[in-house]
């Protein structure tokens, strides 16, 4: 047997897109009567709530590459985890005296 685990994120590439340009579009709106009023630092902390959402994600995208990749075999249980920035770590165990959960 072998398999790949990777983590789930409900959000892909599409849907990030359009939830960037419905939330800086509302952002944008709401930022209007402020800009018409003079109050411009408030428009600039609105555009930094958008700038902020848009890192969190590629954040949260880039931690999506890791996985870990899980093979048995009648003579051995390897694990591989490997990290966004592609470090990886092998595991080896003989399946006889392992139990997993």
């Amino acid at each position: 047997m072998a398999t790949r685990l990777v983590p789930h994120r409900s959000l892909g590439q599409r849907g990030f897109v359009t939830l960037m340009m419905v939330f800086g579009g509302a952002s944008l709106f709401a930022s209007l009567p402020f800009l018409i009023l003079g109050a411009w630092p408030v428009a600039g902390f609105m555009g930094l709530d958008v700038l902020l959402l848009f890192i969190a994600f590629r954040i949260n995208f880039r931690d999506a590459r890791a996985y870990e990749d899980v093979r048995l075999s009648v003579l051995e249980l390897g694990i591989t985890k490997v990290t966004p920035s592609g470090a990886r770590r092998d595991w080896r165990f003989t399946p006889h005296w392992v139990r997993l959960e």
